[in-house]
């Protein structure tokens, strides 16, 4: 059974930890990070645990059923098996949570895989089912995290009541700060005030060119081998192209092919990004519902395959390298395999 992430303030929360070795030392360490009350009861404690005497109530003594009573967390870690079965039963009774180290089947909560910086909080579970699988996850997310990202997370949270005020929209709101966000992104977590007084002032929904789908802008960036790429999300083309070019600081082509799959309700808007485009001298290939849009506007195109549709077709052509610039929004289910596909391709093309 998979278990429900549930996050908990645990500021002033009374825990018990039984036992006294690494496991209970780590868990101990882990509570206290958060503000929680630790009692910690054990007739003897590992080097680890000892290092934390000065922030718990320790007692060096076999713990008894009775230490969980008035707890809100109980965390076994001992070695004595028939003790936890008995603590487990006396919580269970009274609502209080409790965590068997090495027993998911007897703990009403699990004790996750944390990665933190400031405010932000990853949790991993395997459901007790591979502690092993839990750490390679935890490595994994730690080394995705930009190292930046609580500091940005928190200078976003300052904010937070001021763009409440400004914006009352809610979706509005959110557009905004998702640019904040990317922008803060794109600058290595520096986020300046005039980017945020520019931000606040920008234009609303009603003066964007779109018509409310997802839409992405891929650029590489200059150094695209050790750097990667960017891709902008946004509900306009206009706004995924400027989150794209302000993460990556680089010059948008003034020439070259252009690949364009959009949905259908985007039709209007891709009519007049297709006719700019080619007005600007770029070459421009499509898959065939767009293709039909632009040239019957009287605009030259090149028509190419879905990846359902056979070969040589758009993902073959990306990873020849054939695009200078991509843009695409999902439609249907066939289309979102597309996205995904044309998305990994050109990141890796």
């Amino acid at each position: 059974m998979a278990y429900f992430p549930l996050f908990i303030e645990l500021e002033g929360k009374k825990c018990l930890v039984v036992g006294g070795g690494r496991v209970a030392a780590r868990n101990a360490a882990q509570l206290l990070a958060y503000g929680a009350e630790l009692l910690v009861v054990a007739k003897e404690v590992c080097p680890a645990m000892w290092q934390l005497a000065g922030h718990i109530r320790l007692q060096l003594r076999p713990a008894r059923v009775e230490d969980a009573d008035g707890m809100d967390l109980v965390i076994c870690a001992s070695d004595d098996r028939r003790l936890h079965e008995e603590l487990t039963a006396f919580c269970r009774e009274r609502r209080i949570w409790v965590n068997v180290a090495d027993d998911s089947g007897g703990s009403s909560f699990l004790f996750p895989g944390l990665v933190r910086q400031g405010d932000v909080v990853l949790g991993i579970t395997t459901g007790g089912k591979s502690p092993a699988a839990t750490r390679y996850l935890r490595r994994e997310l730690e080394g995705c995290l930009p190292p930046f990202f609580g500091g940005l997370v928190e200078r976003l949270g300052v904010l937070r009541d001021q763009v409440k005020e400004l914006i009352p929209d809610p979706r509005e709101r959110e557009r905004r700060f998702t640019e904040l966000l990317m922008a803060g992104i794109g600058r290595g977590g520096i986020l300046p005030d005039e980017v945020i007084e520019e931000t606040l002032r920008a234009s609303g929904p009603g003066d964007l060119h779109g018509s409310g789908s997802g839409c992405a802008a891929i650029q590489k960036s200059p150094a695209a081998d050790s750097t990667g790429e960017v891709l902008g999300l946004s509900r306009s083309y206009g706004e995924a192209f400027f989150k794209a070019q302000e993460a990556v600081q680089s010059k948008l082509p003034l020439e070259g092919r252009v690949l364009i799959s959009v949905n259908k309700k985007d039709k209007d808007e891709v009519v007049e990004v297709a006719r700019s485009l080619a007005g600007d001298g770029f070459s421009i290939v499509a898959t065939e519902g767009t293709y039909n849009l632009i040239t019957a506007a009287g605009i030259s195109a090149t028509k190419a395959k879905k990846l359902y549709e056979g070969r040589p077709n758009v993902g073959d052509m990306i990873t020849n390298g054939d695009f200078d610039l991509i843009i695409n929004s999902p439609v249907g289910k066939d289309s979102v395999h597309d996205d995904s596909y044309l998305r990994k391709a050109a990141i890796k093309a």
